[in-house]
Protein backbone atom coordinates (compact mmCIF):
# COMPACT_ATOMS: atom_id res chain seq x y z
CA UNK A 1 0.00 0.00 0.00
CA UNK A 2 1.11 3.25 -0.69
CA UNK A 3 0.19 7.23 -0.48
CA UNK A 4 -0.32 8.96 -4.11
CA UNK A 5 0.50 12.63 -4.46
CA UNK A 6 2.15 14.88 -2.48
CA UNK A 7 -0.38 15.77 0.65
CA UNK A 8 0.20 18.42 3.46
CA UNK A 9 0.23 15.32 5.25
CA UNK A 10 -1.72 12.02 5.76
CA UNK A 11 -4.08 10.33 8.49
CA UNK A 12 -5.40 6.91 9.03
CA UNK A 13 -8.57 5.85 10.34
CA UNK A 14 -9.31 2.37 12.18
CA UNK A 15 -12.46 1.06 13.87
CA UNK A 16 -14.29 -2.12 15.45
CA UNK A 17 -10.88 -3.94 16.21
CA UNK A 18 -13.14 -6.05 18.87
CA UNK A 19 -9.83 -7.26 20.88
CA UNK A 20 -10.08 -9.76 23.37
CA UNK A 21 -7.44 -11.59 25.90
CA UNK A 22 -4.83 -13.10 24.30
CA UNK A 23 -6.40 -16.46 25.47
CA UNK A 24 -9.87 -16.05 24.52
CA UNK A 25 -12.82 -15.11 26.35
CA UNK A 26 -16.53 -16.34 25.74
CA UNK A 27 -17.68 -12.50 25.11
CA UNK A 28 -18.21 -13.18 21.55
CA UNK A 29 -20.23 -16.42 19.92
CA UNK A 30 -19.01 -15.64 16.58
CA UNK A 31 -15.67 -17.66 15.37
CA UNK A 32 -15.01 -14.64 13.28
CA UNK A 33 -14.01 -12.80 16.56
CA UNK A 34 -11.34 -15.23 17.18
CA UNK A 35 -9.58 -13.69 14.69
CA UNK A 36 -9.93 -10.39 15.79
CA UNK A 37 -6.30 -9.92 17.64
CA UNK A 38 -4.12 -11.08 14.48
CA UNK A 39 -6.09 -8.88 11.98
CA UNK A 40 -5.49 -6.08 14.44
CA UNK A 41 -1.56 -7.14 14.01
CA UNK A 42 -2.01 -7.38 10.54
CA UNK A 43 -3.78 -3.74 10.15
CA UNK A 44 -0.66 -2.47 12.47
CA UNK A 45 1.59 -3.90 9.67
CA UNK A 46 -0.56 -1.84 7.12
CA UNK A 47 -0.44 0.98 8.73
CA UNK A 48 3.61 0.88 9.45
CA UNK A 49 4.13 0.60 5.86
CA UNK A 50 1.70 3.50 5.12
CA UNK A 51 3.73 6.29 7.57
CA UNK A 52 0.80 8.20 8.08
CA UNK A 53 1.34 10.98 10.68
CA UNK A 54 -1.33 9.97 12.74
CA UNK A 55 -4.03 7.65 12.93
CA UNK A 56 -7.54 8.11 14.58
CA UNK A 57 -8.96 4.81 16.23
CA UNK A 58 -13.20 5.11 16.12
CA UNK A 59 -13.78 2.91 19.18
CA UNK A 60 -14.73 -0.54 20.02
CA UNK A 61 -10.94 -0.97 20.62
CA UNK A 62 -11.75 -4.76 22.67
CA UNK A 63 -14.87 -6.69 22.70
CA UNK A 64 -15.73 -7.50 26.35
CA UNK A 65 -17.27 -4.63 28.04
CA UNK A 66 -16.33 -3.10 31.19
CA UNK A 67 -18.46 -5.07 33.48
CA UNK A 68 -16.88 -8.17 32.15
CA UNK A 69 -13.87 -9.69 33.76
CA UNK A 70 -12.12 -10.28 30.70
CA UNK A 71 -12.25 -6.16 29.76
CA UNK A 72 -8.84 -5.48 31.38
CA UNK A 73 -6.81 -7.95 29.52
CA UNK A 74 -8.33 -7.20 26.30
CA UNK A 75 -7.30 -3.58 27.03
CA UNK A 76 -3.81 -5.23 27.40
CA UNK A 77 -3.90 -7.01 24.76
CA UNK A 78 -5.33 -3.88 22.36
CA UNK A 79 -2.18 -2.09 23.91
CA UNK A 80 0.22 -4.45 23.18
CA UNK A 81 -0.65 -5.08 19.91
CA UNK A 82 -1.56 -1.29 18.74
CA UNK A 83 1.41 -0.28 20.73
CA UNK A 84 3.21 -1.44 17.55
CA UNK A 85 2.36 1.28 15.88
CA UNK A 86 4.82 4.22 14.63
CA UNK A 87 2.65 6.74 14.50
CA UNK A 88 0.55 8.23 17.50
CA UNK A 89 -2.90 7.11 18.04
CA UNK A 90 -5.69 8.96 19.20
CA UNK A 91 -8.92 6.67 20.94
CA UNK A 92 -12.69 7.26 20.71
CA UNK A 93 -14.71 4.86 23.35
CA UNK A 94 -17.53 2.15 21.37
CA UNK A 95 -20.29 1.08 22.91
CA UNK A 96 -17.85 -1.98 24.10
CA UNK A 97 -15.29 0.16 25.51
CA UNK A 98 -17.52 2.09 27.72
CA UNK A 99 -21.10 0.60 27.06
CA UNK A 100 -24.42 1.16 25.10
CA UNK A 101 -26.48 4.55 25.90
CA UNK A 102 -29.66 3.81 27.92
CA UNK A 103 -31.90 1.54 25.92
CA UNK A 104 -33.26 -0.89 27.60
CA UNK A 105 -33.79 -3.18 24.05
CA UNK A 106 -29.90 -3.25 23.82
CA UNK A 107 -27.86 -6.51 25.10
CA UNK A 108 -25.28 -5.08 26.73
CA UNK A 109 -24.73 -3.13 29.90
CA UNK A 110 -25.14 0.96 29.55
CA UNK A 111 -22.39 3.83 29.85
CA UNK A 112 -22.29 4.39 33.09
CA UNK A 113 -19.20 6.19 35.55
CA UNK A 114 -17.95 3.17 36.79
CA UNK A 115 -17.16 1.80 32.41
CA UNK A 116 -16.08 5.10 32.01
CA UNK A 117 -13.35 5.20 34.49
CA UNK A 118 -12.19 1.56 33.28
CA UNK A 119 -11.51 2.88 29.67
CA UNK A 120 -10.02 6.40 30.77
CA UNK A 121 -7.94 4.28 33.18
CA UNK A 122 -7.03 2.26 29.91
CA UNK A 123 -6.81 4.42 27.18
CA UNK A 124 -7.34 8.18 28.77
CA UNK A 125 -10.09 11.42 28.26
CA UNK A 126 -12.35 10.33 25.63
CA UNK A 127 -12.86 13.68 24.21
CA UNK A 128 -9.95 15.18 22.29
CA UNK A 129 -8.87 16.99 19.55
CA UNK A 130 -5.98 17.25 17.21
CA UNK A 131 -4.64 20.10 15.24
CA UNK A 132 -2.55 19.90 12.16
CA UNK A 133 -1.67 22.07 9.47
CA UNK A 134 -4.88 24.29 9.02
CA UNK A 135 -6.79 21.57 10.00
CA UNK A 136 -9.12 20.47 13.10
CA UNK A 137 -9.93 16.86 14.15
CA UNK A 138 -13.03 16.70 17.13
CA UNK A 139 -12.86 13.67 18.77
CA UNK A 140 -15.96 13.20 20.07
CA UNK A 141 -17.31 10.27 22.51
CA UNK A 142 -21.28 9.53 20.86
CA UNK A 143 -21.67 6.94 24.01
CA UNK A 144 -21.75 9.58 26.79
CA UNK A 145 -23.89 12.34 24.76
CA UNK A 146 -27.61 12.25 25.96
CA UNK A 147 -26.93 9.89 28.18
CA UNK A 148 -27.54 11.60 31.17
CA UNK A 149 -24.30 10.96 33.51
CA UNK A 150 -23.76 13.91 35.34
CA UNK A 151 -20.20 14.06 33.53
CA UNK A 152 -21.39 14.66 29.93
CA UNK A 153 -22.03 18.32 31.33
CA UNK A 154 -17.78 17.77 31.92
CA UNK A 155 -16.54 17.38 29.17
CA UNK A 156 -13.14 19.14 28.12
CA UNK A 157 -14.89 20.22 24.53
CA UNK A 158 -18.17 22.21 25.53
CA UNK A 159 -20.47 22.76 23.23
CA UNK A 160 -20.96 26.22 23.77
CA UNK A 161 -18.89 27.82 20.50
CA UNK A 162 -17.04 24.70 19.64
CA UNK A 163 -18.74 24.59 16.03
CA UNK A 164 -17.69 28.47 15.93
CA UNK A 165 -14.48 27.43 16.56
CA UNK A 166 -13.78 24.62 14.50
CA UNK A 167 -15.40 26.36 11.53
CA UNK A 168 -12.79 29.07 11.67
CA UNK A 169 -10.27 26.88 10.35
CA UNK A 170 -9.71 25.82 6.74
CA UNK A 171 -10.96 22.45 7.13
CA UNK A 172 -12.66 20.29 10.19
CA UNK A 173 -13.18 16.68 10.83
CA UNK A 174 -15.33 14.94 12.91
CA UNK A 175 -14.32 11.15 14.13
CA UNK A 176 -17.10 9.28 16.27
CA UNK A 177 -18.23 5.99 16.79
CA UNK A 178 -22.03 6.58 15.89
CA UNK A 179 -23.68 9.27 14.48
CA UNK A 180 -24.90 11.16 17.37
CA UNK A 181 -27.28 14.64 17.34
CA UNK A 182 -26.23 17.90 19.15
CA UNK A 183 -28.63 19.59 21.98
CA UNK A 184 -30.91 21.94 20.87
CA UNK A 185 -30.99 21.82 17.39
CA UNK A 186 -31.34 17.89 17.07
CA UNK A 187 -29.75 18.08 13.68
CA UNK A 188 -27.17 15.08 13.24
CA UNK A 189 -23.39 16.39 14.51
CA UNK A 190 -21.93 14.76 11.04
CA UNK A 191 -24.31 17.19 9.14
CA UNK A 192 -23.16 20.63 10.28
CA UNK A 193 -20.72 21.65 9.02
CA UNK A 194 -17.51 19.36 8.55
CA UNK A 195 -15.70 19.01 5.71
CA UNK A 196 -15.18 15.22 6.67
CA UNK A 197 -16.60 12.74 8.78
CA UNK A 198 -15.49 9.20 10.01
CA UNK A 199 -17.69 6.99 11.72
CA UNK A 200 -17.15 3.83 13.01
CA UNK A 201 -19.78 1.16 14.39
CA UNK A 202 -21.55 -0.03 11.37
CA UNK A 203 -20.18 -3.35 10.58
Amino acid sequence: MTVSGDPLFTFAVVADTHMRPEEGDESSPFPVNEMANDRARYVVSLLNDLKPDFIIHLGDIVHPVPVLPTYGAACEAAKAALGGLDAPIRYIPGNHDVGDKPNPQMPAAGISDANMDAYEAQFGETWSSVDKDNCHFTLLNAQLMNSGLAREKRKPIGWSGTWRRILKRGFSFSSIIRPAFAPRTKRPITTISMSRREIGCWH
